[in-house]
């Protein structure tokens, strides 16, 4: 599934439960905006689709930095990252992603990392505290009640200052 339109560079994990079994079915890649908004360079991304198997082979993400394009008068497209380099992902299958949210609740190197990539390496790319729980919970919760669920189960308040966005 392909969203846009809300300026970040992002996905959600749709999972589907069978008995006491929490599976992993479905990716939403959520593009970033060439449209600047709120502390975010402009960005898009190209997607490789492999014909044979019907999935997302690759994707690839550029920015232009915006003080820069603003100094030179014209933006520089530079290819910004790859997803599966960038991640360590053997694919872009739903059970990639799900391990790779379980690698950033531990990592936080990593999700440094997913974080300035998030914002397309715009000026505030940090994030700590309830900052941190709000993002992996809407990896993970493509539902607004899910999300609820999961930051009520992390302990952090929805009106907390960490919290950057508002998910329902």
């Amino acid at each position: 599934q392909f969203y846009g339109h809300t300026h970040d560079d992002s996905f959600e994990v749709f999972y589907t439960t069978e008995g006491s079994v929490k599976r992993a079915t479905n990716i939403a890649f959520v593009a970033p905006s060439v449209t600047t908004y709120q502390n975010k360079n402009p960005s898009y991304r190209l997607y490789t689709y492999d014909v044979a198997s019907k999935v997302i082979s690759d994707v690839d993400t550029y920015h232009a930095d915006l003080n820069d394009a603003n100094l030179n008068g014209t933006p520089n497209w530079i290819r910004t990252y790859n997803t599966r380099q960038a991640y360590s992902m053997p694919d872009l299958l739903p059970v990639s992603w799900d391990a790779l949210i379980t690698k950033l609740e531990t990592n936080s190197t990593l999700f440094d990392l997913y974080y300035r990539l998030h914002t397309s390496y715009g000026p505030d790319s940090t994030c700590t505290g309830g900052c941190v729980k709000d993002e992996l919970c809407g990896l993970k919760s493509a539902a607004s009640s899910l999300y609820m669920q999961c930051m009520q189960d992390s302990g952090v308040e929805l009106d907390s200052p960490d919290i950057r966005k508002p998910k329902c």
